[in-house]
């Protein structure tokens, strides 16, 4: 027997997954599964194979617990170490979509996070970070050895999308003040490019956040007390201009782990 999978994408996310099988060379038959998406990064909401939906039930880490049919009853379930080796109950959909919302390979029994794959086996992706030592050390390390808390669906270096994240709410709520920081920065230590990527999901996801504070705090950020000028281009004396000038209470982590720049804690997505 042989099959052949095809996938149609939305952006990130698959949409319809087209399965081929061929039994002793005979007219293939043709499977499609249909899948609904939300918002969010890796969050299915529902699949749907020969007609019927099932609905997926996630954790607060983003990882498949359970699938249910339209009457309510849980058809598969799972249950996860640390670093995502599955216990499974059930197998009437054969679901893929598992630890922290990616995409499993039975197979060979690895995990599918699009710029490189994990092994849950070993907690450890099976190949080398892309960015190399600007990541840390270990260059197989999966979520700075915290999984319970933290996630990385591109398979890239935790902090760096983190990072993104904060850029993007900082961004926001300084009015393209830690932009500016940034690009200060750059300029003096010769880097050429911005250390955030300002097209990642993760920097958009941070704008909305921050425009969501801001509106939650009644415009009480004011553009006036976020005017940073930068004569200082010391890291520390940068940090603490900014946290002069911020009202309400906010404050700048001078934490930096390595990178180019300083960035609030965001430990949980």
């Amino acid at each position: 027997m042989t099959k052949v999978f095809s996938y149609v994408y939305d952006n990130e996310d698959i949409i319809l997954e087209i399965v081929e099988t061929t039994v002793n060379n005979g007219a293939p038959t043709t499977e499609t599964i249909r899948y609904v998406h939300g918002p969010g990064v890796d969050e299915p909401l529902l699949i749907q194979k020969n007609g019927i939906p099932y609905y997926y039930h996630a954790d607060g880490l983003g990882s498949i617990a359970a699938l249910t049919d339209f009457q309510q009853n849980v058809v598969e379930s799972y249950r996860y170490t640390a670093y995502g080796l599955t216990t499974k109950t059930g197998d009437i959909v054969n679901n893929n979509f598992r630890f922290t919302g990616r995409e499993f390979d039975p197979e060979i029994g690895i995990y599918y996070y699009r710029a490189r794959y994990y092994d849950p086996g070993t907690g450890r992706f099976i190949t080398k970070d892309p960015i190399g030592f600007a990541g840390g050390v270990n260059l197989y390390l999966y979520t700075g050895n915290n999984p319970v808390n933290r996630i990385d669906p591109l398979g890239l270096d935790w902090i760096d999308d983190l990072a993104d994240f904060s850029a993007g709410m900082g961004d926001t709520l300084t009015f393209g003040g830690t932009k500016l920081i940034r690009e200060q920065w750059n300029e003096a230590y010769g880097w050429g490019e911005d250390a955030a990527n300002q097209c990642s999901d993760f920097y958009t996801a941070g704008k909305w956040s921050g425009y969501a504070l801001e509106a939650a705090l009644g415009a009480g950020l004011s553009e006036q007390a976020l005017q940073i000028e930068v004569n200082v281009l010391s890291k520390g004396n940068v940090l603490k201009i900014i946290s002069k000038k911020l009202r309400r209470g906010f404050r700048i982590d001078p934490a930096h782990h390595g990178k180019r720049w300083g960035h609030p804690h965001w430990w949980k997505w």
